[in-house]
């Protein structure tokens, strides 16, 4: 399966009593996810249940889990989890309208092999010349 690709990187500010982290340097991986997960970010906003902070949040951590899940579906672990969490995401993805997900999609070449480049719009795309 095509995968999205991304660089992870987590960087320890300070610890639960205000004092400055004693980790020298960041976190950082790179991990595949089958999802754009901006667009996921996008369509989550859209739902107006959290500020721009906590929906990214929540975003990328669900979908770090779920493509974890899914790729060892298989491990004891999530045998009793995924039903629940599968149905977790299907009420989450009902509650938004199919007619009005923010998408990001650019338009294919054009015939005088130029290039376009997309421009997220709300909840409709607008595609520009490069």
């Amino acid at each position: 399966m095509k995968k999205h690709l991304y660089r992870i990187t987590v960087e320890h500010l300070a610890d639960a009593n205000g004092h400055p982290s004693v980790y020298d340097k960041p976190m950082q991986f790179e991990v595949g996810n089958h999802d754009d997960v901006f667009a996921v970010v996008e369509r989550i906003k859209w739902r107006g249940e959290f500020d721009d902070t906590t929906t990214a949040a929540f975003a990328v951590g669900l979908k770090l889990f779920s493509e974890v899940m899914i790729e060892n579906r298989s491990n004891l672990l999530f045998q009793e989890f995924s039903p629940h969490f599968f149905e977790f995401m299907k009420k989450l993805k009902k509650g938004i309208p199919s007619d009005v997900i923010p998408r990001y999609r650019c338009p294919r070449r054009s015939r005088r092999n130029s290039m376009k480049r997309c421009v997220f719009a709300g909840s409709r795309r607008v595609s520009v010349m490069a």
